[in-house]
C-alpha cells in the first residue's frame, strides 16, 4: 500500500454524504487520495479486483435484497480489501450483519462528518499492513 497515496473505491448509489465529505477530503489533502467511483454493483467485483484499492466505501442500497449476501461475494472476490459500508441508520441491523461476512466496519449515514471519515481511514490504512503481514504468514500447514 502507498501511505502517500492510498487508493479509494467509493461505490454509491447517487450522491450520498459518504461521497460529499470523501469528496472534500481528496480536495483538502490536494488529491493525496486517488478515488475511484462505481455507481453500478454489477461493475464492483471486477473494480475491486483490477483497481486494487487499499480500501473500499460501499453504499448499503446498492446491495438490495440481500445485502449481507453481496457483501459475502465481495469479500470472497478480494478478501484483501478492506470493505467499510455506510448505511441509513434504519439499515444499522442489516450493515451489522454484514460485518460476519466480510466487512470491516460500517458507518451511519447522518453520523459521519469529514472528521470522522478521515480517521476511519486512518484506521484502516494503519491496520491494513498489519492485517496483510498475518495472512501472509499463515500457509497450509499453520491454517
Amino acid at each position: 500500500m502507498c501511505a502517500a497515496h492510498p487508493r479509494v473505491l467509493l461505490a454509491e448509489s447517487g450522491f450520498t454524504e459518504t461521497g460529499v465529505t470523501l469528496r472534500s477530503l481528496c480536495a483538502e489533502r490536494g488529491h493525496a487520495l486517488e478515488l475511484l467511483f462505481i455507481p453500478k454493483r454489477s461493475n464492483l467485483s471486477l473494480a475491486l479486483r483490477t483497481y486494487c484499492p487499499d480500501v473500499a466505501l460501499l453504499d448499503l442500497v446498492l446491495f438490495q435484497p440481500d445485502p449481507p449476501g453481496a457483501v459475502a461475494v465481495l469479500h470472497q472476490a478480494a478478501p484483501h480489501i478492506p470493505l467499510i459500508l455506510f448505511a441509513d441508520p434504519v439499515d444499522k441491523d442489516c450493515a451489522a450483519k454484514c460485518l460476519q461476512v466480510g466487512a470491516t466496519d460500517y458507518m451511519l449515514e447522518g453520523c459521519m462528518d469529514g472528521r470522522t471519515l478521515d480517521r476511519a481511514l486512518r484506521a484502516e490504512f494503519r491496520e491494513s499492513p498489519a492485517k496483510l503481514m498475518s495472512q501472509a504468514c499463515i500457509d497450509s500447514l499453520t491454517a
